[in-house]
């Protein structure tokens, strides 16, 4: 959780807290003792605050609420810990996370920056470091240099499905032995191993960002290498 939501969250519960110490509290002796006259007045106070914590209880939902975040603020739900997304292209939200800063290079150098905009796409990104321990280092820099257009296209429709998919539908395809087919024909198989979703025997990270045209979620490595 970032600094920015956490102060979001304290500084709602703290209006919460203010709000709810300036409801007077009355018993139903005094009501009774004070007449009806007077109990519409207090009644109409009570109705006041009612409203107000109504207002502020929902604000602090909307703060809190799962799957805002993934798996949401405090872990729940079926997602994990990616950061907001929705409103930006796969390509840019891979272009501006630090994770994945090698694979937008890819998909530039494959000028395949369009189809990561505009088409339905879920994508299974390498993190930066797994990516290398994966294929090695030298492997990036060919995938990234100018002259290997082909051979990065490949590589990414290697790890590329064409419709959206979040983690908790892959993990509910995955317990019933489901596979999903890349662009490149190939096929990931979807396995719950050791309690971890895996594809392909490449356990997933946790981690899926939403997109407005798809879903990017991250990999411990590779799900599709280049057949040799």
């Amino acid at each position: 959780m970032n600094k920015s939501r956490v102060f979001r969250i304290v500084s709602a519960l703290t209006i919460v807290g203010i709000v709810a110490s300036q409801i007077p509290s009355r018993s139903s002796v005094s009501l009774a003792a004070d007449g009806y006259p007077e109990s519409n007045g207090l009644l109409q106070s009570s109705l006041t605050n009612v409203l107000v914590g109504g207002f502020v209880v929902g604000g602090l939902y909307s703060v809190i609420k799962p799957g805002t975040c993934g798996g949401g603020v405090f872990g729940g739900g079926g997602g994990g810990g990616g950061l907001l997304g929705g409103n930006k292209p796969i390509f840019d939200l891979t272009k501006s996370n630090d994770d994945f800063t090698d694979i937008a290079s890819i998909i530039n150098n494959a000028g395949e920056i369009e189809m990561y905009r505009t088409k339905e796409l879920t994508v299974f990104w390498p993190t930066n470091d797994a990516l290398k321990n994966d294929v090695g280092e030298g492997e990036v820099l060919r995938l990234q240099q100018a002259g290997n257009k082909q051979p990065a296209i490949e590589f990414l429709n290697r790890i590329t499905v064409e419709g959206k998919y979040s983690l908790s539908t892959l993990t509910t395809m995955a317990k019933s032995g489901g596979s999903l087919k890349t662009i490149s024909g190939d096929t990931i198989e979807l396995k719950i191993t050791n309690g971890k979703l895996t594809a392909n025997g490449v356990e997933m990270l946790g981690a899926e960002y939403p997109t407005s045209n798809g879903w990017v979620l991250a990999a411990k490595g590779v799900v599709v290498k280049e057949q040799s």
